[in-house]
């Protein structure tokens, strides 16, 4: 049946009356998605597991120092941490950025080697620690509903790390030291969900491993809850952890070993 002008004039004036009454639903539809616009900014309570040592290549194995239990460097601190995202769609890109730093100085109370320097017993040794993760990363949301949404992530970190040891003892001094970064790919889930109109619940996690002796991985948790219109108050666990073997492909690091930063953030989030 073929419609006059006349009429197809009159089913267009009315999907176009109805289109306004059917936004609000469409937006309700994908309520489970990250706003357009997002910004948080927090305190992350981190606390530290670092056990490194400098690469020798005159030999197989790396004699390993645990930065907080054999130099005393501080296993807790108080970083700020923050990240802004843009969504078109369901196509999310996200900076994020925050860094540690921690110093300590202790007297030995065992030998410790670095790299190929011996600090013997009764030795004051000073060490410094210190890393910044500035990373990117791409979401692509293919579930979303009026309560949940559920993405794959691809992103990047650079990390930079500086570390080193020094010592002295009878007036003589002996001291190394890594300054260096390197791309660090992961990839991930994550996945949120809307209980009610005030409350957001979110989870993810990402791994990756060049199986040739480095891995990362990383999870997270979190809930917000509203606290006025666009703003909402978050808290959430997140950790984060490096291996790095001496022979590691991913790493271009002249150290291996191990290290983890975990702990609880809270922040705010502006999202609209």
């Amino acid at each position: 049946m073929r419609h006059t002008p006349h009429r197809s004039t009159i089913i267009a004036c009315f999907v176009a009356a109805l289109l306004p009454l059917a936004a609000p639903a469409l937006v309700r539809a994908q309520s489970a998605l990250p706003d357009k616009y997002e910004f948080i900014a927090g305190g992350f309570n981190a606390t530290f597991d670092t056990v490194f040592g400098l690469k020798v290549t005159t030999k197989n194995d790396v004699a390993l120092v645990d930065f907080e239990r054999d130099l005393g460097s501080p296993s807790k601190d108080t970083v700020l941490r923050g990240s802004a995202a843009i969504r078109f769609g369901r196509h999310q890109f996200r900076a994020a950025y925050f860094e540690t730093g921690r110093e300590s100085a202790r007297t030995i109370d065992r030998q410790i080697v670095w790299g190929d320097q011996v600090f013997n017993i009764g030795a004051s040794v000073s060490s410094q620690f210190s890393t910044s993760f500035p990373g990117v990363d791409y979401t692509y949301w293919f579930l979303a509903t009026e309560r949940t949404a559920l993405g794959g992530t691809l992103g990047v970190t650079d990390f930079g790390i500086k570390m080193g040891v020094g010592a002295s003892l009878n007036n003589m001094s002996q001291a190394a030291q890594v300054d260096t970064s390197a791309i660090v790919p992961l990839l991930g889930l994550e996945f949120r969900a809307r209980p009610a109109g005030w409350l957001l619940l979110k989870t993810g996690g990402g791994y990756v491993n060049d199986f040739n002796g480095t891995s990362v991985w990383r999870v997270a948790a979190g809930v917000e809850p509203r606290i006025y219109k666009a703003l909402w108050l978050g808290v959430a666990f997140d950790a984060i952890k490096f291996n790095v073997s001496k022979s590691s492909a991913l790493f271009d690091l002249n150290a291996a070993g191990s290290y983890r930063v975990g702990g609880v953030q809270v922040y705010a989030r502006l999202g609209f």
